[in-house]
């Protein structure tokens, strides 16, 4: 259940405080096929550069959703008002030659980078693992000036249980 995740993502909420930032974790009922410490990983790198990235007076927001564009999968995403980045910079936001090949914003690069470079590879292992993760992916959407969003897509745990048990009518 991602509410478990969320739950322990909401206990950061004084370090937003701190910082003049308001964190507001939503709350939901979904269940995703995925480990959950790496799942933790992923929400939780994502939910600190968003908290790095916002100034005071801003918001991070995290959510769950069920997937329009892929049935049986969920969106979890971490939206913030922060400084935004072109979204020529966001589509390469997770390459692993990020670091090195973008020397303007070097500092900026440095700060998020290895992080998300881990999610990025944690959904790759994913994918490789079997047919059921192969619709999990990580992407950013921004806007310079007006925020990001990070989000992931994980399988739904209810469409994991039917594939186990399709599975194991004969054929």
């Amino acid at each position: 259940p991602l509410q478990s995740l969320f739950s322990i993502i909401r206990m950061n909420v004084k370090a937003f405080n701190n910082k003049g930032i308001q964190l507001t974790v939503q709350e939901t009922d979904i269940s995703v096929k995925a480990d959950k410490v790496l799942t933790l990983f992923l929400i939780n790198t994502i939910v600190d550069n968003a908290r790095k990235f916002t100034p005071e007076g801003g918001e991070v927001v995290v959510s769950a959703t069920p997937c329009d564009s892929y049935e049986g999968y969920a969106e979890v995403s971490i939206t913030d008002s922060g400084e935004g980045m072109t979204q020529e910079k966001a589509d390469h936001l997770f390459d692993y030659g990020t670091i090195v090949d973008q020397k303007e914003d070097l500092t900026e690069q440095k700060s998020h980078g290895f992080g998300l470079m881990n999610c990025r590879g944690i959904m790759d292992r994913y994918r490789k693992t079997s047919e059921l993760f192969s619709r999990c992916e990580i992407k950013a959407e921004s806007e310079k000036g007006k925020g990001t969003r990070i989000f992931f897509r994980l399988p739904m745990a209810v469409r994991a249980m039917l594939v186990v048990l399709l599975s194991m009518l004969p054929t």
